[in-house]
């Protein structure tokens, strides 16, 4: 009788293991001892890709791939995580070229295909970008969708007072983002409703076009068409010359608004900026996307500037114990919901923020926000730019080092203290 146990490589047992109890810094030498032995293992190169992430430190895994890559060959997924690798590190168009490589060793591959997409679309590629990224819709746990629900999906033309279902997908941020596109769907005749989140649902109402908001779980109404949001832009041919970048397409309720500026009417005249130092724990960049409160101590002595905490989450406790000398209150304590918060920056004179949520929602209502990057920035801000031709009244602050925020900072402080 064959012993089942010969037929298992126990390492591989073992990452299984510690990818299941989330233990991911523990797996990365494990993965390496792995890799060495076989390079193309799939499930360590996903630990592998996971953990680098949830660690913060995709050097690690570059380097190990860079190591590994002549022993791999034209291994399709190998080189695909090798190219996500470079991707996180800032390395963008090793990426973009590695992408392209695994692509066509693997045309069938979506996962693949979605994520060149990705590096396309950041290097300003949108046309092969957007088709790219669109293949999600050929995933399973996409595909499924369509099979349910028995209605045609929209790739554009007249709609002729049809409804249209949009799926919010991906976080609240991109929700936000792409609810631009519901203006443009009216005016094509259709009578848009939009599935969101339902912290999202009530500022959604607000887009101009969106006639109705379903939340996630609820039992919306018939449609004849669907689109999912982030796939708007291939429908609509959008390039980095005519995407649609008006704002504000969101707005907060006017009372809440005049509440919070009474609220925070005796700030003497200071500039009023609030503070986001962090996304969401579960976020898988989370570890390069966010930061502490105490990163932001050199703004603490800028002169005529009156910080205020927005911060949610995990890290909201760290508004309790400030840098020495920073003028900071914490408004997260009375910030009720989304809107609430929407309602508190049309109050505030800016908003510094990492790459999460709260920085789509001030760009929305068009408010001044200023965004850090980290080195291996999202696709949507692109690269070597300091704006976002998606928000006019966004500037962006990258990383030049990993890990390193201190001149992110130090540029931030010199423009708040010029007045900027």
């Amino acid at each position: 009788m064959t012993d089942l146990n010969n037929l298992v490589d126990p390492e591989v047992a073992q990452l299984r293991e510690l990818a299941s109890q989330n233990k991911l810094a523990e797996a990365l030498p494990v993965c390496a001892s792995v890799l060495r032995r076989k390079p193309t293992d799939p499930v360590a190169l996903r630990v592998l890709s996971m953990a680098s992430i949830a660690t913060g430190r995709p050097e690690i895994e570059v380097e190990l791939l860079d190591e590994l890559a002549p022993a791999a060959g034209d291994d399709p997924i190998f080189t695909g995580y090798r190219a996500q690798a470079m991707g996180n590190l800032g390395r963008f168009e090793e990426s973009v070229a590695l992408f392209e490589k695994a692509v066509k060793l693997a045309p069938q591959n979506h996962h693949l295909a979605v994520a060149y997409g990705m590096a396309l679309l950041r290097m300003g590629e949108f046309g092969r970008g957007w088709e790219m990224y669109d293949r999600r819709e050929s995933m399973p746990e996409v595909a499924q969708f369509s099979r349910q629900v028995n209605r045609p999906r929209y790739t554009g033309g007249n709609l002729n007072g049809k409804t249209i279902l949009l799926l919010g997908e991906q976080g609240m941020g991109d929700t936000i983002m792409f609810a631009r596109y519901a203006p443009l769907l009216a005016k094509r005749g259709g009578r848009v409703n939009v599935v969101a989140h339902p912290e999202i649902a009530d500022l959604i109402r607000t887009v101009p076009g969106v006639q109705r908001v379903t939340r996630f779980g609820e039992q919306g109404p018939a449609f004849h068409t669907y689109a999912r949001l982030l796939s708007l832009p291939r429908v609509f041919d959008t390039t980095l010359w005519d995407l649609p970048h008006e704002t504000p397409y969101m707005k907060a309720p006017w009372g809440r608004v005049e509440q919070w500026r009474q609220r925070l009417s005796g700030d003497g005249g200071a500039k009023r900026v609030g503070l986001v130092w962090a996304g969401s724990a579960q976020h898988t960049n989370d570890a390069q996307r966010s930061m502490h409160l105490s990163d932001l101590a050199p703004l603490k002595d800028v002169p005529r500037v009156k910080f205020y905490s927005l911060q949610k989450g995990s890290r909201q406790e760290e508004a309790a114990n400030p840098p020495e000398g920073m003028s900071l209150t914490d408004l997260a304590p009375e910030i009720k919901d989304l809107t609430d918060l929407a309602a508190v920056m049309e109050a505030l004179d800016l908003v510094i923020s990492v790459d999460t949520a709260p920085a789509h929602l001030a760009a929305a209502l068009g408010r001044p926000v200023w965004v850090m990057l980290p080195l291996g920035s999202d696709w949507r801000w692109m690269t070597n730019r300091a704006d976002s031709p998606w928000y006019p009244t966004m500037k962006l602050f990258r990383q030049s080092k990993l890990h390193d925020w201190s001149a992110v900072v130090t540029q931030i402080r010199e423009q708040l203290s010029s007045g900027a």
